[in-house]
């Protein structure tokens, strides 16, 4: 028999518990292999849950039967037949229906598109005897969608005290970039890189003078959860390919690319913001 989940689009975090993967001479010799397919990550597309029982087994260590469990998950060590990653066999006895003997949860870390579970009787090198009445139970599939990323970048004159000169050479422009996480799941290692335009020079200062604050930059987490400092700022002078420019103090007319690296766990539904300086040239 096989079971497969697919979603329209990536999602992550998909975590499922299969109930009752145990065996009974002569009768049920469950047989469970679990596999995920998604975005390729590091040349693969093909990706093996982490399967873990209430016994603290899991798929990636050796041994893989604690206490009462009746799940049994490889590898095994060399001297047993040893078992994929992707699978876990009943192999110790029953469990009935108030014990958690043979229970399982499978959980994928990688984004996937599609999950597949196989269920099947046990090969004979794992399960002796006949096979008879067998069953399972799937239940309470969990995920969460990826995070939704929009980016939107504006610009304004920096000195509005008087009429405002806009595209005039050595004048400032302040650049806004407004990131918003649209999506219902939280993002990790936030990165915002920002190719500059050209005949500008980025300002390397006090980027709002008489407020609070000497940075070249100004940071509105917002209900992100997200901080910024000097050190998560990185500068380019080869349009991006490498962030290693040792920028100037004042108008560095070097600097083509900037990057923006928030610390945190960028929270669902909330947005930040950056602002920084450049001169006209």
């Amino acid at each position: 028999m096989t079971v497969t989940f697919t979603f329209s689009e990536p999602v992550r975090e998909v975590t499922f518990s299969i109930f009752d993967v145990d065996f009974g001479t002569n009768q049920w010799r469950d047989y469970i292999r679990v596999t995920g397919t998604g975005p390729p990550v590091s040349g693969t597309a093909s990706y093996v849950p982490l399967i873990t029982t209430p016994f603290g087994t899991q798929n990636d260590n050796s041994p893989n039967q604690a206490g009462s469990s009746t799940v049994y998950l490889g590898p095994e060590p060399a001297a047993s037949p040893a078992i994929p990653a992707t699978d876990a066999i009943g192999n110790t006895g029953g469990s009935d229906n108030t014990q958690n003997f043979g229970n399982m949860t499978a959980s994928f870390v990688q984004p996937v598109t599609s999950v597949t579970i196989r269920y099947a009787n046990g090969p004979s090198q794992y399960s002796s005897g006949t096979a008879g009445n067998q069953w399972i139970g799937i239940h309470d599939i969990t995920f969460c969608t990826l995070p939704d990323i929009s980016i939107v970048k504006t610009s304004a004159p920096f000195d509005t005290s008087g009429p405002e000169r806009f595209n005039i050479p050595d004048t400032d422009v302040v650049y806004t970039l407004t990131v918003t996480n649209n999506g219902e799941s939280t993002a990790e290692n936030t990165a915002i890189v920002d190719l500059l335009p050209a005949d500008i020079s980025f300002f390397n200062g006090d980027f709002n003078g008489a407020v609070a604050g000497t940075d070249n930059f100004e940071f509105v987490p917002g209900s992100s959860g997200l901080s910024l400092s000097v050190t998560n700022v990185e500068y380019s002078d080869n349009g991006g390919v490498t962030y290693t420019h040792p920028i100037a103090s004042g108008y560095d007319s070097v600097v083509d690319a900037v990057r923006f690296s928030p610390q945190g766990i960028f929270a669902a539904d909330s947005s930040f913001i950056i602002r920084f300086r450049a001169r006209i040239d």
